[in-house]
């Protein structure tokens, strides 16, 4: 997954920031000894190993795994609809998801996120967690990242610190390189794009103070989505 030294800084972070116990549930497939057209998901293996070896660095991580189709059901009762999904069950309130395997900048993202789950708080601005107390509906927020963009850390962690701090936001940050058709299906051109409650936009990233844009900033509201019926050239 990573060298020697990135090992031991990520030991050493989880040591250092995680107060609680952290559940990943990792939503994937069982290997299958023969090709099945239809279930290819190349990104699933990668996920399980990131996870496993993340889970070796702290006592305080655990794993657990669901195969998303012999497990329909719970599949579909969490909400999940892609593999591989990443689920981070700590002391949140709302829930948080990855899809994809995190590597390079998500990786750094979803460390980030486990040491807010496992505290249970987050230092958004008090504006921003005011307005969440007043949420009347629920708040689902995409952010679409790659492993390589440096600013999607930014927004990511943004996005599942909102989730930290209410139980009416689900914060999804997807790898816009393993989901190509959620990508052409809301034109992500450029990362990151978050879209809020399928409705929203924002591109680029925004300060961590100014999280309650998601409400304010009229820029932002005044960029409704129109999901594209993408059709391959």
């Amino acid at each position: 997954m990573v060298s020697s030294v990135v090992r031991d800084r990520m030991r050493q972070m989880l040591e250092d920031r995680l107060a609680d116990e952290v559940k990943l549930v990792l939503f994937s497939q069982k290997e299958l000894p023969i090709y099945i057209p239809g279930r290819e998901c190349p990104q699933c293996p990668a996920a399980r190993k990131v996870l496993e070896e993340l889970v070796g660095l702290s006592p305080k991580l655990q794993l657990e795994f669901h195969d998303a189709y012999s497990e329909v059901d719970l599949a579909r009762e969490r909400g999940v609809e892609r593999i591989p999904t990443i689920e981070i069950q700590g002391r949140n309130k709302g829930k948080m998801r990855l899809l994809g395997a995190p590597a390079g900048h998500e990786l750094s993202a979803l460390l980030d996120a486990i040491a807010d789950a496992s505290s249970g708080s987050t230092g958004i601005h008090e504006d921003t967690r005011r307005w969440l107390g007043e949420l009347s509906s629920p708040l689902h927020i995409r952010v679409f990242s790659t492993p390589t963009c440096p600013y999607c850390p930014q927004m990511a962690r943004l996005a599942w610190q909102l989730a930290v701090e209410s139980p009416q936001v689900t914060a999804e940050v997807v790898d816009a390189t393993a989901f190509t058709d959620l990508a052409q299906r809301y034109m992500v051109y450029g990362v990151p794009k978050t879209i809020v409650n399928d409705r929203l936009s924002l591109e680029g990233a925004v300060a961590a103070k100014e999280g309650h844009a998601f409400q304010e900033d009229p820029v932002f509201l005044c960029v409704p989505v129109h999901p594209a019926q993408y059709k391959p050239a």
